[in-house]
């Protein structure tokens, strides 16, 4: 199974930007995804990164996954949040 590739939900929040620091200094990592609402985080927890081709960034809402093929959708989709009429 490949670990080098990582899906935060609350990447925006101050723990959730510590993990994306984390993750994105170590060059083994091949990409980090966000999946943040923003209601209460910030882009500057993870400013530093958004230049990276290996930092993927996703607005929605958790509580649009009612299955798991949502959740995979939303990692897979940039646009899914919208698809689900949450934005």
């Amino acid at each position: 199974m490949d670990r080098s590739s990582y899906f935060i939900v609350g990447g925006a929040g101050f723990i959730g930007g510590r993990f994306v620091d984390f993750l994105m200094a170590d060059a083994n990592t091949k990409a980090v995804t966000t999946y943040d609402s923003f209601s209460s985080g910030s882009e500057w927890h993870f400013a530093a990164h958004i230049a990276s081709p290996r930092f993927i960034r996703r607005l929605g809402w958790t509580n649009t996954f009612s299955s798991g093929e949502a959740l995979r959708s939303a990692m897979l989709d940039p646009i899914a949040g919208e698809r689900a009429g949450r934005l």
